[in-house]
């Protein structure tokens, strides 16, 4: 009885090609997305722990539970 080869032929012709050059049509897609959503996200997380001078303070959190 002869082993099974758990890599089928196909794939193991696309591990034998090296580097390739498939996710380059992603780029354009996480450059938006970090332009457009992480940025300015984690620029209100940080801002949201600053005060008015800059410093670090949990003031902010604490007036949220004020009416």
């Amino acid at each position: 009885m002869q082993p099974v080869n758990p890599i089928a032929p196909t794939e193991m012709r696309s591990l034998d090609r090296g580097f390739s050059w498939d996710w380059l049509g992603v780029v354009p897609f996480f450059g938006f997305a970090i332009a457009f959503l992480v940025l300015p996200s984690a620029s209100i997380v940080v801002r949201s722990f600053q005060d008015d001078s800059g410093q670090f303070t949990w003031q902010n959190i604490l007036d949220l539970q004020q009416p």
